[in-house]
């Protein structure tokens, strides 16, 4: 699920993100954004595994549904930065 969730929502974030960067800033912007990207994956695994497990020991298989449930959370909360990014680009100065 991680690897379909990169493959369709990185390439339109990056490249809104990049075409406002002057050329030269566009590897320093790639390398920051990649890093960014691993480690927000594996924390966000890790959270969901903490929260399933958790809820695993009070409600048994049950907890699957709170554990969907804390993810859609997540989700709806990492959406309200990217429904900021500008969708056109600004004019030239």
């Amino acid at each position: 699920m991680i690897g379909l969730g990169h493959g369709l929502v990185t390439p339109s974030i990056m490249a809104s993100a990049y075409r406002t960067l002057p050329r030269a800033a566009v590897p320093e912007a790639a390398t920051a954004s990649q890093i960014v990207i691993r480690v927000g994956t594996a924390l966000g695994a890790a959270v969901t595994a903490v929260i399933l497990q958790a809820l695993t020991r009070s409600y048994g298989t049950a907890a699957f549904a709170g554990g969907f449930a804390w993810t859609l959370v997540i989700i709806a909360v990492a959406l309200v930065p990217a429904l900021m990014i500008p969708r056109h680009r600004p004019p030239a100065p």
